[in-house]
């Protein structure tokens, strides 16, 4: 088990209600460096360790799978690599991309079509892939 630990980020100033922090172009690589040292800062454990980092990880062998994220997701480039890296390894890769999606996109379910719209070629996916 990978010992984990967390922490919370402010990017505004409460009393101005300003950005704070990085130029808001670099932001992705500033999260990405702040997220990887507060799960794992400390721990010994290098973020090219396959047990956290599925990128590095040998994928052969997996279900059929699907993967999806928005275009403004900080993760969106790890997240297309990981697809991609799905697919090379021969499994049946599906890719959901969420245009203006953030993280945790399907918090506006009911609120925003294009989350909508998510949602509902993964359940099709999903009743697909099992049969349902």
């Amino acid at each position: 088990m990978v010992p984990l630990r967390g922490r919370l980020g402010e990017y505004a100033s409460p009393e101005k209600g300003e950005l704070t922090g990085p130029d808001p172009a670099d932001r992705g690589k500033y999260d990405s460096e702040f997220f990887r040292d507060a799960w794992i800062g400390g721990t010994g454990i290098e973020f090219t360790d396959t047990r956290i980092n599925l990128n590095r990880a040998d994928l052969s062998g997996l279900p059929p799978t699907l993967v999806s994220w928005g275009t403004y997701e900080v993760l969106a480039g790890e997240d297309e690599e990981f697809a991609a890296r799905v697919k090379d390894a021969g499994i049946d890769t599906t890719t959901v991309v969420v245009p203006g999606g953030q993280h945790s996109y399907v918090y506006g379910a009911g609120r925003i079509p294009e989350t909508d719209a998510a949602i509902a070629q993964i359940g099709a996916w999903v009743r697909e892939k099992t049969k349902i």
